[in-house]
């Protein structure tokens, strides 16, 4: 996009001289002199349309770069760091399967109920964030992740023991306006 900045700069500071060449020398008199200012009128126009198009070409493409970026700053803020909690503690994949709802817990499970509410609260913290986010960005801007956070929260819903987390732990004791606001009118708790 620069080069043609600079090509177009060139070729307007080369015009003024040759202008000024012309005016110098009397030419501007010339019929000649007339032609040759329209056909310069024609190729600058051409010139600059052709600089707008790439500059908008140049700004979708910059627009579409940063959403992607956005989704996946999105999904390692979310996603990863609960993830990598799962993957370095295997000792903790009944709650990983309840949350994802593929087994649920039942009496039989030996659970490490530290873990368990550490990783709850880290997800109810990112899910704060992100409420806040959606609360404070505008309504086209923030329409993808709210789709995006409502189907993870939706997963994660299903499960009676994070319901209970919620309504037991964060709720009460640490939830602010956003993430309050979020869960009641999504889930009305």
């Amino acid at each position: 996009m620069n080069i043609v900045f600079i090509y177009l700069s060139i070729f307007i500071i080369s015009m003024i001289f040759v202008m000024i060449n012309f005016w110098i020398n009397n030419y501007y008199k010339s019929s000649k002199y007339i032609v040759f200012l329209r056909l310069m009128q024609v190729i600058v126009s051409s010139l600059f349309s052709i600089a707008i198009i790439c500059q908008l070409i140049n700004y979708t493409r910059e627009q579409s770069s940063e959403r992607i970026a956005g989704y996946e700053e999105q999904s390692k803020l979310f996603l990863d760091d609960i993830l990598q909690i799962f993957i370095e503690h295997p000792e903790i994949n009944y709650y990983y399967e309840e949350l994802l709802g593929i087994k649920k817990i039942d009496a039989n499970t030996e659970r490490n109920l530290v873990l368990e509410h550490e990783i709850t609260m880290l997800i109810f913290a990112k899910l704060a964030k992100w409420s806040m986010y959606i609360n404070e960005s505008d309504q086209e801007e923030s329409h993808n992740s709210k789709i995006w956070l409502d189907h993870i929260m939706d997963t994660y819903m299903k499960s009676k023991i994070f319901k209970k987390y919620w309504i037991n732990e964060y709720k009460p004791k640490l939830t602010g306006p956003a993430a309050r606001k979020y869960m009641l009118e999504r889930y009305n708790i």
